[in-house]
């Protein structure tokens, strides 16, 4: 049994609201495979963030939640589904991602001295 959900000093229902036992069966399946993928966006970003502080088992609950709404919205205005990638924050705002990179770099112990690359060059790995 789970303990408790405290919010405000209250104690919070954890418990999912019955629905379609079919629907929750296939949303299980299609969240846990998206769960084991390594390169997608909701694998990388959503479940491993919310498993890391909720555990694995709120974490697929979100993740379900998550896929409902993608599907929902998918149905309603007649459109295919458009995998962000998993640099899709880093494509968005680069100047935080680079940001967050030298950060990290510090905390390894590195001098971040990051040089942009010019257009067309490969980066090179020794």
């Amino acid at each position: 049994m789970s303990e408790p959900k405290r919010v405000a000093g209250r104690i919070k229902s954890t418990q999912t609201r019955p629905g379609d036992h079919y629907l929750k069966a296939a949303l299980g399946i299609a969240t846990l495979a998206v769960s084991r993928s390594k390169m997608t966006y909701l694998a990388v970003k959503k479940y491993r963030r919310i498993q890391s502080h909720a555990g694995a088992l709120r974490a697929v609950v979100a993740l379900q939640y998550t896929l409902l709404v993608i599907v929902w919205n998918m149905l309603h205005d007649g459109v295919a589904y458009d995998e962000l990638g998993i640099a899709h924050y880093a494509k968005t705002n680069p100047e935080r991602a680079r940001k967050r990179l030298q950060r990290r770099m510090v905390v390894l112990g590195f001098e971040p001295n990051l040089i942009p690359l010019s257009a067309g060059s490969s980066p090179s790995f020794s």
